[in-house]
Parts: structure tokens; sequence; C-alpha cells
């Protein structure tokens, strides 16, 4: 199964696992390196040897990746892998993975007081290749605080779900957030996950955002 957290989670681990990749041109040391949404496998020492990316490829590690976050053995892991990729397929290095947030959209009538705190807004929204996921990067206002308890969290809602005659359904999605008192300083880029494989064509998916703008809304066809 997917290592995943749903409806709320911190997001202390992925702000700070935000930062810029710059890399080399030419043939430098990282001018093969390539970024991929990707399920990643753990073995059966609980490290990472492949990943299926978005896109159809099964790229094999010639040395398993280990981090903290992987805690379960032969599980996956929703992921943003940078590694060298120089044949198809393969890989020589794994130079970072981060470990991305599934969240599964629950009907608003199961959360006893539903939070919309604005965000700054969404910086990209799209489905994956594959067609499995919504991936959203959401810029999210963050600070330190004296308070390490304090903790912002979202999550994915089910607003409205209705289905036609053809049996095609659609889905309207609204984002939970809750600042919960964490200083808003600056942004950081967040992704995070929605699985859609059970969408199939016909379908349709509206999701809702709350933005320092207002309320803004993405529509995706299947």
């Amino acid at each position: 199964m997917i290592r995943e957290k749903i409806l709320l989670f911190s997001l202390v681990c992925l702000l700070a696992a935000c930062t810029s990749h710059d890399y080399d041109t030419g043939d430098g040391k990282l001018s093969y390196m390539r970024a991929d949404f990707a399920l990643a496998h753990s073995n059966a020492v609980g490290s990472i040897d492949y990943i299926d990316t978005d896109e159809g490829n099964r790229v094999f590690f010639a040395s398993p990746y280990s981090s903290d976050w992987v805690v379960t053995a032969d599980s996956l892991y929703r992921v943003l892998a940078y590694y060298d990729a120089t044949t198809t397929g393969t890989t020589n290095k794994v130079h970072s993975m981060v470990q991305l947030i599934t969240l599964e959209p629950k009907p608003t009538e199961n959360v006893k007081e539903p939070v919309y705190d604005p965000i700054k807004n969404v910086e990209t929204a799209w489905i994956s290749a594959n067609g499995k996921f919504l991936n959203l990067g959401l810029r999210i206002m963050t600070g330190a605080t004296d308070d390490d308890t304090v903790r912002q969290s979202v999550g994915m809602l089910i607003d409205e779900r209705t289905e036609n005659d053809d049996h095609t359904k659609h889905l309207q999605l609204r984002l939970f957030h809750n600042q919960n008192g964490v200083p808003e300083y600056y942004s950081s880029l967040v992704y995070i996950s929605i699985p859609t494989a059970d969408m199939v064509a016909g379908d349709g998916l509206k999701v809702l955002v709350n933005t320092y703008e207002g309320w803004k809304e993405w529509n995706f066809e299947f």
C-alpha cells in the first residue's frame, strides 16, 4: 500500500525538504539529472530499489536509497525523485528523494469543523501522465515559531458527488487548510497528490482552493 496520512498532516518535514536543486550545464556531475514524480518501491530491508514514474518508466537504482521516512519494507511511497538517467530504465545515482503526501479525499460531513484558511496560491495543478494522481503545487505561508507543537494541516474534502445516467461521475473537491497560528513570514512550495485511479473516461473533477485572492477553481476531465 502507499504509505499515506489521510486528511491531516504536519507540513514541517515537507517545508524543510523543499529546496532548490541547481545543476551544471554541459557534461558536469549533474548534467544527467532529472526529476520525476513516481511511486517508489522499498525492498526487503526498507530501502528504495526502484521507482515507477508517472510517465510509465521503471527505473532501477544501482545502489538502494535509504531515508528515515522509509520505514516499511516492500511498500510503495509517493515521491519526487532526483536522479541521474543515462540509459532508459536504469540510473547510476540518486541525488535526493522527497516523500510526497497522498491525500485520500473524505466527505465534508465527516469533518466536524472544516477549516479553509487561505494559502498564497496554487502554483501548478495537473493530472499525472498515467492518470493515477492529481498533483497540486501549493504555495503555503509559513515561518518559525517558539512552539514546536504548532503545525499547519491540510486535507482534501469531497463537497459534491454526482453520477450521470451513463454512470460517469463528477466530484467537487475543496482544500482543507488550517494555518493553526503558524506565522506567515514567507511562502514554501509543497506538493501533494490525490489518487484518481478510480476515475474513468467521461468523469469530471473540480478542485476549489481558497487563496489570498479569493476562491479559485481547477477543472479536469478524464
